[in-house]
């Protein structure tokens, strides 16, 4: 504000007139003006407060003149005999630049209370986030949450009670974390004052302004604005547009500072002079007020009878502000490429670690984007920092369906996120010209070098949740594998090795079926052509599809003569007793599988095979892979287990005698040789090669459901598989996906067996698969003592640890519970919920052997009705394939269906009967399927084995 001279000065008047008088014999009055004050803001219509500006100064106002004490602060008599109250925000000796406090001229101090009370907790608040608190949930993916609704008109929510937290870290008594939160409200707080002791609060209001009401002043805080209100400080928020909702971002043990602009220089981003604190401003008001205060999460009441915003004047640097984000100055990159998004923090806050930020405030506004050959929107990215993200009014894409106005996203350190493949395909051929993004946009990031949890409310009570569909990213196809020509001319122009072969080979590899992604051996052409279908690998023996350096080292390796137990084999189980020695020869090719228990490897084996044993369907017909032509494959499985004795104690081994027992057939992988290396006394096992297992399989079609025939065709071979396994006395016990192996053959046009499906509906199009159940680690014969009996083992236990085993004494006791979640469908042993609709007793049916084994143990099944099973399916999967499910999951052992029952049931007669799927021959084994001879053996190349 800017007066005259003269009202300023007003003895001067008379100088000024007697100036006048003499203009033409003296020099022109060089006088001009002085300001009355320091500069503040003008109220507006929409904000009807002034502000004092700047961030981290030592303020100073008084609503009355003459109040601050002069050259002092807290003199022996104030005027008017105000009390003096100090209030610090950081520790007495903190330096000088981080050192916060102020002193407050109230009415009455803040001490003059009626003691505390504390208040019910509220449910959505949470500041514990530690995992030990079984409130809060750990998520290694994207999620995403809808708006949360406004209160309705029929219930009064205030500022404090709308308090709804959705993620956070640390907890406040740690003095490092911070939480995030979403307030909804339709109610002014009236008589009552929150004064948060946890943390400093970052207050984004997404709709209806706040006028909010601090020991400092007052404050009105649009959408577009930021405000925080610092630990301890007392405040009160009225709604004078109605209902509203927004965004919270809570620290605890640091306060937010503007970051360092290093080579930008003095100003740019967020500039201190247009942050704005209030003026003193304070009430007269003796009637009945509640202080709520939150304290390590939990709120607690004081009662006094006055009000708590009757400070008269202040002066101090730890103060309540606020920041309108449009006023942001963007810098970005005037050449090329991105610049890292830091380039957007408007404020942070520093963790106990040396530069490293506990939180960056990060905003998204209208800038100009004028970077030339260059991807702009986000590049695929995974980032140390967690990533939460909110979008205040307009459209921000890139994001989910549901991001708009309200909602939220939340991203943990290094799960990889970017754009869907339409805005990849349209940034990489857009003409770029320069152009202005997020006009009519305001969107954040709180960003954090902290891992988050998330909230219960947030799971499991919000009903706003849902998860990025991953689906966004399934057109992100491997481009690469266009352009293997255009690659393979540019490294045989470099002198290296082509790549084309290989990878082709490798993408022969057919797993999960996509409409326009796979590829089958072309059964019309004796060429090495390839119908013009692309596939990608199910990687079981190599964890890319891309061909690396250390495979061709590994494919030219010389073999590998170990001299081991035992030396001879025998024509009925293919192995022998005998206390001699032979040589096995195999090359390593590629390792499979590693962990403390073994490792597996893939190898070239050159040494001799069980009589009339065939090449594995990775070596012939459609599933052949061409990178392994020439050579015969075998799976060798090393336990890291010593066996001090030798030979004689490993033949002991359950594996072993299970393994040699079984006979021989399709589904049930084959062992060719086992032998120790008396050096180590370690054993090996060599078995066919599969490609991968079911659980591999199914995890790489990305929730792609199985054709109806090709679930048959699986199901079909499982139980078959199982059905020789009992024939021959033995149960496998340990029935995993991990256990079933697969290995893809091609192509077939499955008959659809959905009920829903129309009698003109094409076919389906998907994999053949052939399956051989592995991991004979568990089995027991069928006459074994505990802690496997007869009954468990006469009956089908598909995919599940049958009960009956579950309550055998010494098992119940390892495992330490029985917790059956089955039991939440199938509900407890029971004959009393009536029967099935299609026949039955429903659920898992009456079992009184099973309630006296639980009795003996001490254990009680919970009563628990059994839920809807046929429910629990859509309107695509036959009935009778519920009906097969719902008979193999009876408590009863004698009253599930058996491994023959199951191959008879009607569900797999009628689907395989319109399904059926060609399988290739197995030829026996003639001298063009031997291995090539070898050299005679010389050094023992057994070290050259890696490690691992």
């Amino acid at each position: 504000m800017y007066l005259s001279l003269t009202r300023i000065y007003p003895d001067a008047y008379i100088s000024v007139q007697e100036n006048r008088l003499h203009t033409s014999k003296m020099s022109k009055n060089t006088l001009g003006a002085s300001a009355a004050g320091a500069w503040s803001t003008k109220p507006t219509e929409k904000d009807p407060f002034m502000y004092q500006v700047g961030f981290g100064n030592r303020f100073a106002s008084e609503a009355i003149p003459g109040v601050l004490p002069d050259g002092q602060n807290m003199p022996q008599k104030n005027k008017f005999e105000l009390y003096t109250e100090g209030m610090t925000g950081a520790s007495f000796v903190a330096p000088r630049a981080e050192n916060l406090n102020a002193w407050l001229y109230r009415i009455r101090p803040s001490v003059a209370h009626q003691g505390f009370t504390k208040l019910p907790d509220n449910p959505d608040l949470e500041s514990n986030f530690l995992p030990i608190n079984p409130k809060v949930h750990v998520s290694p993916t994207q999620l995403a949450w809808h708006p949360l609704d406004l209160p309705d008109d029929s219930k009064e929510v205030d500022f404090i009670d709308g308090l709804k937290t959705i993620a956070g870290n640390g907890d406040p008594t740690l003095h490092e974390g911070l939480a995030i939160h979403i307030y909804v409200a339709n109610k002014s707080m009236g008589n009552r004052a929150f004064v948060n002791s946890d943390g400093d609060m970052l207050i984004l209001p997404q709709q209806g302004r706040l006028d909010v009401q601090t020991e400092f002043g007052r404050m009105m805080i649009r959408p577009g604005e930021l405000l925080v209100i610092q630990r301890g400080m007392k405040f009160k928020v009225k709604f004078p547009d109605g209902p509203s909702r927004g965004y919270i971002q809570e620290i605890f043990g640091s306060h937010y500072q503007l970051p360092e602009l290093g080579p930008l220089g003095g100003h740019g981003l967020a500039n201190p002079r247009d942050f704005e604190t209030p003026v003193a401003s304070f009430d007269i008001d003796q009637s009945p007020w509640e202080i709520v205060y939150k304290v390590m999460g939990e709120l607690h009441a004081c009662h006094q009878g006055h009000t708590p915003f009757d400070v008269v004047a202040w002066h101090g640097n730890y103060v309540p502000y606020k920041y309108a984000l449009e006023k942001f100055v963007n810098v970005g990159s005037i050449s090329k490429d991105h610049i890292d998004p830091s380039i957007f923090c408007v404020l942070t806050a520093k963790s106990k670690a040396h530069g490293v930020p506990l939180a960056d405030f990060l905003i998204f506004s209208p800038r100009w984007d004028v970077a030339s050959n260059t991807f702009r929107p986000p590049y695929y990215h995974r980032n140390s920092a967690t990533e939460f993200m909110g979008l205040i009014y307009g459209i921000y894409g890139g994001r989910s369906d549901g991001f708009v106005p309200g909602a939220c996203s939340y991203e943990n350190g290094f799960t990889p996120h970017g754009v869907s493949y339409e805005e990849w395909s349209k940034a990489t051929s857009a003409d770029l010209q320069p152009m202005r993004v997020h006009e009519g946009t305001m969107a954040f990031m709180f960003e954090s070098s902290m891992m988050f949890t998330i909230t219960d409310f947030a799971m499991n009570k919000s009903g706003k949740l849902h998860e990025h569909e991953p689906k966004m990213w399934d057109d992100l196809k491997g481009r690469f594998m266009d352009h293997l020509d255009e690659a393979n001319k540019e490294l045989q122009a470099a002198g290296l090795p082509g790549l084309g072969a290989v990878i082709r080979a490798s993408s022969l590899v057919a797993t999960s079926f996509d409409d326009d992604a796979l590829s089958v051996p072309s059964t019309t052409s004796s060429s090495s052509a390839t119908a013009r279908l692309k596939r990608t690998s199910l990687a079981t023996f190599s964890s890319s599809t891309t061909v690396q350096a250390g495979d061709l080292v590994l494919d030219f390796r010389e073999p590998i003569h170990v001299d081991a137990f035992p030396a001879a084999r025998s024509q009925e189980d293919g192995l022998a007793d005998s206390r001699q020695t032979s040589i096995r020869s195999f090359t390593p090719l590629k390792m499979v599988f590693d962990s403390f228990l073994s490792t597996v490897w893939l190898c070239d084996w050159h040494s001799s095979l069980p009589p009339n044993c065939s090449p594995s369907a990775m070596e012939r017909g459609p599933g052949m892979r061409l990178q392994w032509s020439g050579k015969r494959l075998a799976a060798m499985k090393h336990l890291k287990r010593k066996y001090e004795s030798g030979w004689d104690e490993y033949q002991e081994n359950q594996e072993i005698k299970a393994l040699r027992t079984i006979s021989p057939h399709p589904n049930i992988v084959l062992l060719y040789d086992c032998f120790l290396k008396p050096e180590i006394n370690e054993p090996y096992l060599v078995f066919e090669p599969m490609e991968g297992n079911l659980n591999q399989l199914i995890r790489s079609r990305k929730g792609r459901p199985f054709a109806g025939g090709l679930v048959a065709s699986i199901f079909s071979q499982i139980v078959s598989g199982l059905d020789h396994i009992h024939s021959t006395g033995y149960c496998h016990h340990s029935l995993a996906p991990e256990h079933i192996l697969v290995t893809t053959t091609g192509l077939f046009d499955y008959t659809p067996l959905s009920p829903i499906a129309p009698p003109n509906q094409a076919p389906e199009k998907d994999i053949v698969a052939d399956i051989k159940l592995s991991h004979f680690v568990l089995a027991r014969e069928t006459k074994s003592h505990f802690p496997y009996s007869a009954e468990s083992f006469t009956t089908l236990s598909f995919m599940y640890r049958a009960p009956e085993v579950l309550l055998q004494k010494r098992l119940f006791q390892t495992d330490g519970y029985v917790g059956f979640g089955i039991c939440e469908v199938l509900g407890d042993p029971s004959n009393e919920y009536g029967m099935q609709r299609s026949g039955g007793s429903t659920g898992g049916g009456p079992w009184n052997r099973g309630l006296q084994l639980a009795q003996r143990l001490g254990y009680e099944f919970r009563k628990n009705p059994p839920s809807d099973f046929y429910g629990l399916f859509d309107g695509t999967v036959p009935s009778s394939l519920i009906n097969c499910i719902r008979d193999l999951l009876k408590y009863d052992p004698d009253s599930r269906l058996t491994s023959g029952e199951c191959l008879k049931h009607q569900y797999l007669v009628e689907s395989l009967l319109k399904n059926k799927i060609p399988t290739s021959p197995s030829p026996p084994v003639d001298e063009s399927n031997s291995p090539p001879p070898l050299p005679p053996p010389g050094t023992n190349h057994w070290q050259s084995l890696p490690a691992k």
